[in-house]
């Protein structure tokens, strides 16, 4: 609870006193310096929306569990959702390697929770292109999300998948996020009975290899 109090303080409190400027000294705000003010507050506000959905995943799975219901699901068709709503403008630095008939049984949510934090964890500290890839075989699917970046570091590595692990600072700037994105894909995962699991990409980046049973 502590740390949760912490990771929402942060957007509040922009918001908070960025709504108070704007409340307070429009007036004297140029058009530029207004467009600048907003523009934080729309980014504070998607990062405060975000974690308190992350929050409610994590209260939800502790409080009772996550109920699943898999259903045929046109895996192609979901990636490019993903991507279209969580890319944005960005879309074009992703590429979709995923057969157009693959369909496997697999609960929706679970997938876009799964897939959709890989893909904003590849954007958000990765570097393009973020190559998203499907298969089937075995009665298993197979999804791997994997960017071109400086990978995880070795030292960071054990603690990926724990609440709240953020890695090192990189050039005396915390890492940005709220440490929940992989928690969370990794707790549907294992929901679903499969399993997230992270290697370093080759020649360099980062790999999350994630596996869920179709049968």
């Amino acid at each position: 609870m502590t740390l949760a109090s912490h990771e929402l303080r942060a957007p509040v409190a922009a918001i908070n006193e960025i709504a108070k400027t704007l409340a307070g000294r429009e007036v004297a705000l140029d058009a530029e310096q207004t467009a600048a003010l907003h523009d934080v507050l729309l980014k504070n506000t998607e990062l405060l929306a975000r974690l308190l959905d992350e929050l409610l995943d994590l209260s939800r799975a502790d409080a009772a569990g996550i109920a699943l219901v898999p259903e045929p699901l046109p895996v192609r068709a979901r990636v490019e959702d993903l991507v279209h709503a969580l890319a944005g403008d960005r879309g074009d630095e992703v590429v979709v390697d995923v057969p157009g008939e693959l369909s496997p049984l697999v609960d929706p949510g679970a997938f876009d929770r799964i897939v959709g934090n890989l893909l904003v964890n590849a954007l958000l500290h990765g570097r393009p292109p973020v190559t998203i890839a499907a298969s089937e075989s075995d009665e298993w699917l197979t999804v791997v999300v994997e960017d071109r970046g400086d990978g995880v570091p070795s030292e960071f590595a054990p603690r990926l998948f724990e609440r709240f692990a953020r890695g090192p600072r990189v050039n005396g700037e915390s890492v940005r996020g709220s440490g929940l994105g992989l928690a969370i894909a990794q707790m549907y995962a294992h929901a679903h009975g499969g399993e997230l699991t992270y290697r370093d990409a080759s020649p360099h980046g980062a790999r999350f290899d994630l596996r869920l049973p179709v049968s």
